[in-house]
């Protein structure tokens, strides 16, 4: 099913200590919560991490919130809307239930996937490049991988999501986040890192 909240949307929260504020989706988590800015903010004791020259401390953060107790907000009305999907010219649209009749069109899938790219446009340039006869003659493309070294990035996770979302809008898919495993100097543990998205 199609995540009816996503990243960037303006939502409301409507139950709970924070009720009736608003803010941005920053991440939706697959557990069915989101973390939205400034919403739900709890204490958390953090150690220090000189490798990431990250201070410890006691941290104020965005803790997650269910999807459930939140509703996308609807500018138009200023009040919390619902989120429905239907095709228009071949493409998906998520648009708010309250505006049916003249509706507003909030997202749109517009991006090509790789594999239809190949098929659709590569295919036809290699049938005449190489006079090919026979599209059975043109190289069958079983697996497209995009990998993408993110280096510094492993320090930020703001650079790490933004790589994503850039490689997010070539690819026309959501990227797969990896981690590495690196040892740690000194001890025999193993530290896990976010290191590559493909």
């Amino acid at each position: 099913m199609a995540a009816k909240i996503r990243r960037d949307d303006e939502v409301i929260v409507l139950t709970g200590k924070d009720k009736g504020k608003r803010g941005k989706v920053k991440n939706v988590l697959s557990s069915g919560k989101v973390i939205v800015e400034g919403i739900n903010l709890v204490k958390k004791h953090q150690k220090p991490v000189p490798a990431l020259n990250q201070p410890g401390g006691i941290v104020e953060k965005e803790a997650a919130i269910q999807v459930s107790n939140v509703a996308i907000f609807n500018a138009a009305t200023g009040k919390a809307d619902r989120v429905g999907f239907r095709f228009e010219d071949g493409k998906k649209v998520r648009f708010f239930k309250s505006n049916s009749g003249n509706y507003q069109v909030i997202w749109s899938s517009t991006m090509a996937k790789l594999h239809d790219y190949y098929k659709d446009e590569v295919v036809k340039k290699l049938m005449t490049e190489f006079n090919y006869n026979s599209v059975m003659q043109v190289p069958r493309v079983e697996k497209i991988t995009l990998n993408m070294g993110v280096g510094e990035a492993i320090a930020d996770k703001k650079l790490l999501d933004n790589a994503a979302a850039d490689l997010a809008a070539i690819s026309g898919q959501k990227p797969l986040i990896t981690k590495a495993r690196k040892s740690v100097a000194g001890f025999k543990s193993v530290r896990a890192i976010r290191s590559a998205v493909k």
